[in-house]
């Protein structure tokens, strides 16, 4: 929404309609007009006629944009089809006719796709230091077991919040989960996880070690990127933080209607907390080397490079990619 408003305005500058609204300008004749508000917010430079000559500041903003008004463009159509409008559905679905052809490739996307990859070749992968994850896992396992207790105890607003964060936290980094994954964990969900030990067959067909990590860790399934079905693992801490945090919502100030288990407790928020400003915030308590490479994305890229060093096999690299949360193929070309 806020490209398409940044576009709007730039096609305001453009046609010097300073009433002009989305609607007006979702129409074949300003289609141009439309190139032209997304080179410029994009900042797009053209040397000379060559693709590989087009350069933007910004490409994402470019491609991101096109997306955008193809989305609102469809929207319209619903409009129009409904309101039994011929005029604006001819008029809406030319425009999209124009998108669809290779107007808007030739002249936005494939220039700003080319800028991306230039962008990323000869850049060196920097991962987290191994010592700086050592710093955070010992930090986030004493304030877990210090915050769990004092929520436990004498619940406010301010430990319940410090809890959730630590907690959300202790979950990303150990499980390697994207940060909005495990930040929309429900409380539903957190609930009514399977309890593999109450299945007598199956838990004593595993192995010792098995067995004594189904007891010292619980699963939970979440909804991953694409719709899919992944894992977090808890461990013994983070079982007994979130049961107090869940006893303790109310005490602590979240919305009663709210279903996150990492709920924003300011009484009325239906939010979770977000994964990526959490692991920030931890991040500036301990003293780091490198605290700006330790994000959600780069920990995902870590554990398999990593891995890598244990020569996996073709199987085990599938149970990897798995938890994760993309196939096989995607694990070896992006990470």
């Amino acid at each position: 929404m806020r490209i398409l408003g940044r576009v709007l305005l730039e096609g305001r500058k453009l046609t010097g309609e300073n009433d002009a609204t989305l609607l007006e300008l979702l129409k074949p004749g300003y289609f141009d007009t439309l190139v032209s508000s997304c080179r410029n917010i994009a900042g797009y430079e053209e040397n000379d006629g060559s693709t590989a000559n087009k350069s933007y500041r910004a490409p994402t903003t470019a491609v991101h944009s096109g997306y955008e008004i193809k989305r609102a463009a469809e929207v319209l159509v619903g409009q129009a089809i409904r309101k039994k409008d011929k005029e604006l559905l001819e008029d809406v679905q030319a425009f999209l006719q124009l998108y669809r052809t290779t107007e808007w490739h030739g002249k936005i996307t494939a220039p700003a796709l080319n800028n991306l990859k230039l962008k990323r070749l000869n850049v060196p992968e920097v991962l987290p230091l191994t010592s700086d994850l050592l710093l955070v896992r010992k930090y986030l396992v004493e304030r877990l077991s210090t915050l769990t207790t004092d929520v436990t105890n004498d619940t406010t607003k301010q430990n319940w919040r410090e809890l959730a964060e630590v907690c959300l936290t202790r979950l990303i980094m150990f499980n390697k989960r994207r940060g909005g994954e495990a930040g929309n964990m429900m409380l539903e969900t957190f609930t009514n996880r399977p309890n593999i030990i109450h299945n007598k067959e199956i838990f004593q067909s595993l192995s010792p070690s098995e067995q004594q990590l189904c007891k010292r860790l619980d699963l939970v399934e979440i909804i991953g990127k694409r719709r899919r079905k992944v894992p977090v693992i808890l461990t013994e801490d983070v079982k007994a933080a979130i049961n107090a945090l869940n006893t303790r919502r109310k005490e602590g100030g979240v919305c009663e209607s709210s279903q996150y288990v990492f709920a924003v407790n300011d009484g009325r928020s239906m939010n979770p907390l977000r994964g990526h400003d959490v692991i920030k915030k931890t991040c500036k308590q301990v003293k780091l080397k490198e605290p700006e490479l330790i994000k959600s994305t780069n920990l995902r890229k870590y554990i398999a490079t990593v891995s890598q060093i244990v020569d996996m096999n073709e199987s085990e690299m599938g149970w990897l990619a798995n938890h994760l949360g993309h196939d096989i193929h995607v694990h070896k070309e992006f990470y």
